[in-house]
């Protein structure tokens, strides 16, 4: 080898360690946006992650981890991830259906026969995923309830025996108890706990290293702190609440870069069968024919440049967070914000996948701190219904 093919080769060498000339403006762009967003909304910290082309192509973060002893956020956080525990448990349960282990169609009694029937009628396994079970959501304080519960079936005694709301199928009412229902019948069908499950099943497939049920006592390594905004708008310490009442549907932790993978593998094929995922995203039809925009474990829709997506939010104590994925261009988007409040990260959210993509947003949406893109697309709603928002 002479003298300029070793000086060539140094030089290849040298050009696959720098960054690509696409890549600086997408990871300039969206650390700005990033930064923008934390200060607008007034968060604590903020970890956020974007997937495109088989990869993560921007990990960033902003603000601190712990505001008290001023440990910086990073995107290697790991935070409560809400109800983006949600779709998690949702394609544990699909998988389950692909197995022959649970059935769609199937009353819940047929996994959990100690929940009682309802004069309603029968609550399928689709109702549960789809929120369309009539089973309520929180009351009064539960949200931020603080008993520990040791498993799904004693998690459910707080409310199976309560009426349900409607007829099973009729309506579409968002439930966390739903939920956790959805995960004593997961456990049953597979024979194991749900965590164990989960990190077998679904976690490790995806190369989800940092995500993990939310378990009592347990050290884990980048956790971050959890805060809120008072009504006048100042951070405060966050509320202690125990998830064991919703590890299902909320009581999950994990960092932005897990949940961003988590998107891409669902729709690859490493978690679920093409035909399943189809499924899992078709929206779902009520008794007198309204399509819901909730879908079984994700909410569904068309937006802008987008296409179709698929996203889902979460909100508790200490955490608010957002998932979206492009289902038409290949983009994924995860936020975690280590503050509860309305910080509307979805907004941030399709932002951040405009950027990925080189395309620009409606001039209108824009990060504001007094409005959401939820209070957005429901003022477009009224107003093509000719009622003001």
């Amino acid at each position: 080898m002479t003298m300029r093919d070793r000086l060539f080769l140094l030089f290849i060498a040298a050009l696959a360690c720098l960054p690509s000339l696409a890549e600086a403006p997408l990871g300039t762009s969206a650390q700005a946006l990033l930064e923008e967003a934390a200060k607008a909304k007034k968060v604590a910290g903020m970890s956020a992650a974007i997937w495109k082309d088989g990869a993560i192509a921007w990990e960033g973060a902003v603000g601190f981890a712990d505001v008290e002893n001023q440990v910086p956020a990073t995107p290697a956080m790991v935070h409560r991830i809400a109800s983006i525990s949600k779709p998690i448990s949702a394609v544990a349960a699909m998988q389950l259906v692909e197995q022959g282990k649970l059935k769609l169609d199937e009353p819940i009694q047929t996994y959990v026969p100690t929940f009682p029937k309802k004069p309603e009628g029968d609550i399928l396994i689709w109702h549960l995923l789809s929120h369309t079970s009539g089973i309520r959501h929180y009351k009064g304080s539960e949200s931020v309830a603080m008993d520990y519960f040791a498993d799904s079936l004693s998690a459910m005694k707080g409310f199976q025996d309560d009426a349900i709301g409607f007829a099973p199928g009729t309506k579409y009412n968002y439930t966390t108890y739903g939920y956790t229902v959805l995960g004593a019948a997961i456990e049953a069908a597979s024979a194991s706990k749900l965590g164990d499950y989960l990190q077998k099943n679904v976690w490790t497939p995806a190369g989800m290293t940092s995500t993990r049920l939310e378990l009592h006592g347990v050290i884990v390594p980048h956790r971050s702190r959890g805060y809120a905004l008072n009504p006048k708008g100042e951070l405060e310490n966050a509320r202690y609440t125990d998830n064991s009442v919703r590890y299902a549907g909320g009581g999950m932790i994990s960092t932005a870069g897990d949940l961003v993978r988590f998107a891409a593998a669902v729709q690859d094929g490493t978690l679920l069968k093409r035909e399943t995922f189809e499924r899992m995203i078709q929206p779902v039809t009520l008794a007198d024919g309204t399509v819901s925009r909730y879908a079984l474990g994700w909410t569904v829709d068309t937006w802008d440049v987008l296409g179709r997506i698929m996203s889902h939010s979460g909100g508790q104590s200490g955490t608010s967070t957002h998932l979206l994925s492009s289902l038409d261009r290949g983009v994924s988007v995860a936020l975690i914000s280590n503050t509860r409040g309305d910080t509307g990260l979805n907004e941030v959210g399709v932002l951040l996948a405009n950027i990925a993509l080189g395309t620009t947003p409606p001039p209108d949406l824009k990060i504001d701190p007094e409005k959401t893109l939820s209070d957005r697309m429901k003022e477009e709603q009224q107003k093509k219904a000719g009622r003001k928002p």
